[in-house]
Order: structure tokens, then C-alpha cells, then sequence
């Protein structure tokens, strides 16, 4: 018990940590982060609880339980976070009840938040955005054309992953996606019926919009993908699909990054897809604290997520580390980067809530630039169906076609 208290405290203090390193502190920098005096504690608990009122009554009516943390925070506060700061664990120790809440205050002070796309934008109150709302409101007509060309991947009606358009009639997504809809079998993968990519799901906007049947597999990594325990990073975790019809134009297409420094740590990221609930198996890894009770009635919309690059324990070349908010069923979602919203810059496809906490995403720039033409072509040219030498690289480098 003793050790688990340690761990949760522990890991507590490096997201603390990471939010003051970041530069993206919330709303008042002084009061949030910079001192350390009972004052600063107390506003700091004041400023989150009426933000979560605020969460809670544009949420209702499922928001009964965030309402009372709310009052919690605004009562308990101050004192947990000055115990807290003062690495006085025998006060948590003696309060285990306590960590629940602290958690709370600790992971939702808009460090890295997660916001609801609404109407094909990044709606800000959706969220406690702190900094980061001034730097999404700059980004924010360039982010239009990502978010619009990310999709929710289905069986049927039940969500699976995400995915985006690389071209009208192709969909870039993850290997383990990929094997949630179909079955590789003789050789060939062949897709079930009720697959499909559905480019609605907005909360309060509208549910089902410009769904479309998935056709057939045009390149996917040869190896199996677990579906849970470590990733093997080893392991190509990405699959192109085509779709029945083209998408609607009203959906942008987006082609990858060409250089591989976006990768760089510090870099600020964004996030764009469908974090699902993880689950009763998952949820005693997530915890059943306020996040969940923040996510737990938009599951399965779109979301935007920011976060900025960290360094990675598996250092492998092409793979990319991120701090932002994911669940699952973000496995697929694009990888942009700030300043270069327009582009692709990695795939995501898989995390760790577990101190270290990370997630992990494939560089596009690393896959795809492997010759001089290209800068000089169109994306779409290189994913021609088998036809481009490039593509015959990718396959004698990582796996199969279908």
C-alpha cells in the first residue's frame, strides 16, 4: 500500500513538473505554478473549482460527481496542494482518500488538455485550456483542414480507432486498427462488411456524417500487432486503406511532413481523433478519477489533444515520443505539428499511462522520404497501388501489400 501511495505521489510530481517546464501554464502563471505559499495554493484550488462548475453545468446533466469534486477542490484544496509541495506523504499516507483528488487538481489544470471538436473547430470552453488557448486560437483556421480529414473507424457502429485522409480514397490508420476490421487470411486481408470510416461524432453537433465504406487494403506492416502489453516498437503499426467512394471535398487531404526534425523534443504537437472509453480492463490503469468523469460522456467524439515531443526510453529511429491527453481509440489519429497544421506529421499508435508515462507515434517523414522525387510529386502518386518504387521500399523494409 505504502509502495502504491509512493508511486501515484511520484508520478504526480513529474506531471507537476512537466507543467512548469512546459511553458504552457494555466490562466495566471504566478498563482498556479511559480509560488509555493499557502495564498497561491488557495487560488489555485479557487481558479480550477469554478472552472470545473463551469465543466459540470455545460456537461449536465451527467456531471453530478465533477460538480462535487468541484466543491471538494474548493474546500480541501489548498491543503493538498501545500502538503503536496512540501513532500509531506505521511499527510497522504494518513488520507489515502485524499489522492483521488489531488490527482484531480494535479491533471486538469489545462497543462495538456483535451478539447471537443464542435462544427469542425476546437471548441476552447470544452476544456480548461490554460496557455494553450491563445496558441490554438493562432493556429486555429490552419487546424481546420486536419481536423476535417480525420475519421472515426468502425465495425459497424462500434468505434474502433481513428484514421485520416491521405488522398480522396485513402485512409492512413494503424496495423491493430486494421485488425479489428478484417482478417488476413490466404495471403490477402479482407475487410468485414460493416467496415467503414465515419467523419462525424462532433459532440452536441451531430453523430453519423459522410460515413464510408472501406474498400480493401492497399498496404498494412507484415507482423502481427498485440493488441495489449508493451508494443514492439520493432513493428511496423500502420496500414493504408482504400475506400469504396471518394471522400466528400468538403474533407481535406493531407500530405506528409517531409522533415524528420518535427520530431524534436519541445516541439509543440496536436492530437486529432476519437479517444474511446478504455474499458473496465484499462479503466484500473486510467483510474476512475476526474479525467474519466470528464471524458466519460464524450466518448468516441473527436478530439484535439496538444502536447510537445518528450524524450523516449526506446530510442528508435522514426518513432516519436508525445505528452498529450490519449485514451483508446486514438490509435490512428494524426500527428501535426504547430506552425505546420497542413501537414502529416505522424501517425499515432500507442501509449503508456504508467510512470513513465508517454506515447508513441511512427514519423511519416521518416517512412515516406526516402527519395529526392518526393518533394516533387504529390503524395497520392508515391501510394499509387503497388506501381511506385517507394512503395516496394516500404515493403521490403517492413512488411506486406494485401
Amino acid at each position: 500500500m505504502e509502495k502504491l501511495l509512493s508511486h501515484r505521489l511520484a508520478r504526480l510530481r513529474n506531471l507537476d513538473r512537466i507543467s512548469k517546464e512546459s511553458g504552457l501554464e494555466s490562466l495566471n502563471e504566478v498563482v498556479l505554478f511559480k509560488n509555493s505559499n499557502r495564498v497561491a495554493f488557495s487560488e489555485r484550488a479557487q481558479f480550477l473549482s469554478e472552472e470545473l462548475k463551469r465543466l459540470s453545468e455545460w456537461l449536465a446533466p451527467r456531471s453530478k460527481d465533477i460538480a462535487e469534486t468541484a466543491k471538494r477542490i474548493a474546500i480541501q484544496g489548498a491543503e493538498l496542494l501545500a502538503a503536496f509541495h512540501q513532500a509531506n506523504d505521511s499527510y497522504f499516507e494518513n488520507r489515502p482518500e485524499a489522492i483521488p483528488l489531488l490527482e484531480a487538481i494535479v491533471r486538469i489544470d489545462g497543462s495538456r488538455p483535451s478539447f471537443l471538436i464542435r462544427n469542425g473547430e476546437v471548441d476552447l470552453n470544452s476544456c480548461i485550456a490554460g496557455q494553450w488557448e491563445t496558441k490554438l486560437k493562432i493556429s486555429g483556421d490552419f487546424l481546420k483542414k486536419a481536423i476535417s480529414a480525420v475519421g472515426r473507424v468502425n465495425n459497424g457502429s462500434t468505434h474502433i480507432g481513428s484514421g485520416f485522409l491521405l488522398d480522396r480514397k485513402l485512409l492512413l490508420t494503424n496495423r491493430h486498427v486494421l485488425q479489428s476490421i478484417g482478417l488476413f487470411a490466404g495471403n490477402k486481408w479482407q475487410l468485414y462488411s460493416g467496415a467503414n470510416v465515419d467523419f462525424g461524432f462532433e459532440f452536441q453537433c451531430f453523430e453519423s456524417r459522410n460515413k464510408i465504406k472501406l474498400k480493401s487494403v492497399v498496404f498494412s506492416g507484415d507482423q502481427l500487432i498485440a493488441a495489449c502489453g508493451t508494443p514492439d516498437h520493432g513493428k511496423l503499426d500502420m496500414a493504408l486503406i482504400e475506400l469504396e467512394g471518394p471522400a466528400p471535398t468538403e474533407h481535406g487531404c493531407l500530405e506528409p511532413g517531409t522533415d524528420p526534425d518535427w520530431g524534436r523534443i519541445g516541439n509543440c504537437i496536436y492530437t486529432i481523433g476519437y479517444p474511446a472509453d478504455p474499458g473496465p480492463d484499462l479503466s484500473q490503469i486510467y483510474g476512475q478519477d476526474l479525467l474519466q468523469k470528464l471524458f466519460h460522456s464524450t466518448y468516441s467524439y473527436k478530439r484535439l489533444a496538444p502536447g510537445r515531443i518528450i524524450e523516449s526510453i526506446p530510442n528508435i529511429f522514426g518513432r516519436v515520443c508525445h505528452d498529450a491527453t490519449t485514451l483508446g481509440g486514438s490509435s490512428g489519429s494524426l500527428i501535426t505539428v504547430d506552425s505546420e497544421e497542413y501537414l502529416a506529421a505522424g501517425i499515432h499508435y500507442a501509449g503508456r499511462f504508467q510512470m513513465p508515462a508517454e506515447n508513441w507515434s511512427q514519423s511519416l517523414a521518416v517512412l515516406f522520404a526516402e527519395t529526392s522525387e518526393s518533394k516533387a510529386k504529390p503524395f497520392s502518386y508515391f501510394l499509387n497501388y503497388k506501381q511506385h518504387d517507394l512503395l516496394l521500399q516500404i515493403k521490403n523494409k517492413y512488411g506486406n501489400f494485401s
